[in-house]
């Protein structure tokens, strides 16, 4: 029987918490994105890393499609500083 959350490892409750905190962060980012609502002030470098974090512990394949195809990390390095 395979796992669900396969590159997943340690103590139950642990993975539920961090499953649930990446699958909000994505779910929240994703409604202000659908709705036009400004994101610019949010940590959008802790949005990605929860977005493929989740990919990665549902698909390993998954995860690297995204870092092959993905410009969002090139894009955030690009920013202005915060001021």
């Amino acid at each position: 029987m395979q796992s669900s959350f396969p590159s997943k490892r340690a103590i139950p409750r642990a993975v539920q918490v961090s499953v649930e905190d990446g699958m909000q962060r994505s779910h929240f980012l994703r409604n202000r994105i659908a709705h036009h609502e400004p994101v610019h002030h949010r940590n959008l470098g802790r949005d990605l890393a929860a977005l493929t974090d989740v990919a990665t512990w549902l698909c390993e394949d998954t995860r690297r499609w995204i870092d092959a195809n993905s410009r969002a990390g090139e894009v955030l390095s690009g920013r202005p500083p915060a001021v």
